[in-house]
């Protein structure tokens, strides 16, 4: 599956209210869609932000998958919790 999106998170990253403005610019619908979120080295993404992009991407506006590239182990086991959390974690992609 081709990616249709792919943003660069900030270096920090902070709760829910930062996630939905990274996504702000996205369709309200991603159906038949993959988003990527590029992390580069050192950033340190809050729980919070990692849940709302997860749950606001695949669960609220329906990608087929949300692909995390460059995510170190921390931000690897916070995302794919909250994708465990919300039913969700096979639409989540770790690369």
């Amino acid at each position: 599956m081709s990616i249709a999106a792919t943003l660069d998170g900030p270096l920090r990253m902070r709760g829910r209210s930062q996630a939905n403005i990274l996504l702000a610019n996205l369709p309200d619908t991603l159906e038949g869609l993959s988003i990527e979120i590029s992390f580069q080295p050192g950033t340190w993404p809050s729980a919070s932000f990692l849940d709302e992009i997860v749950r606001v991407v695949l669960m609220v506006r329906g990608a087929d998958q949300l692909v995390l590239s460059g995510a170190d182990d921390a931000v690897t086991r916070m995302a794919t919790q909250s994708a465990e959390d919300l039913g969700v974690a096979s639409r989540l992609v770790i690369r």
